[in-house]
């Protein structure tokens, strides 16, 4: 059985064949390996749902933002994954320097993800996800103190290596507070009495 990777963008959008696409990006952006698999992951369970854009200066086809993507559908392909025509969007520039000032307004992030805010749109959301799923730069969602601050009644999570995480939950009296992340340390135990 083959699988193709499904495309569940707005049916209206126009497609491409994404070998057709030329990076104007370059090195401008890295992937990580853990973020590459959340990112294969979310392809795969989700289909491809975001248009690309796209910049046609008559010549070629240069791939303005999705830069991510095309790398991801590259690997996916030589894994024997069915890619069909993605979905994209033209942005109009007169110039390359014009088109790359698109990718920098595209890939700039304004708006900030704050920990409040994440924790209440979390609401009806498996919190599991955020760390299989997800990669937001601006919460540090690998370390217990988002997830301990806000999800209170999690008491103990498994980690890779089969050791039990303590929550600050399960201490009574902290000694030493790290200036950077917030964790507490040298800390007594609470008796299980």
């Amino acid at each position: 059985m083959t699988n193709a990777i499904r495309i569940t963008a707005d049916e209206t959008l126009k497609l491409i064949d994404f070998e057709k696409l030329e990076p104007l990006q370059g090195s401008l952006k890295s992937l990580s390996q853990t973020n590459f698999e959340k990112l294969k992951k979310s392809v795969i369970d989700r289909g491809f749902f975001v248009p690309v854009f796209i910049w046609n200066n008559g010549q070629s086809i240069k791939l303005i933002d999705g830069h991510q993507r095309l790398r991801l559908l590259q690997v996916l392909k030589k894994e024997g994954w069915i890619i069909p025509k993605i979905p994209y969007v033209n942005i109009t520039a007169k110039t390359a320097q014009e088109a790359k000032q698109q990718v920098l307004a595209i890939s700039s992030t304004f708006g900030t993800i704050e920990r409040q805010g994440l924790y209440e749109f979390l609401e009806d959301i498996d919190t599991t996800l955020l760390t299989t799923d997800f990669a937001l730069p601006e919460i540090e969602l690998n370390t217990p103190s988002f997830m301990d601050e806000y999800f209170h009644d999690i008491k103990q999570q498994e980690i890779k290596n089969g050791a039990t995480e303590l929550l600050s939950d399960d201490f009574e009296i902290f000694n030493e507070k790290c200036p950077k992340c917030g964790f507490e340390f040298d800390a007594h135990l609470k008796s299980k009495a």
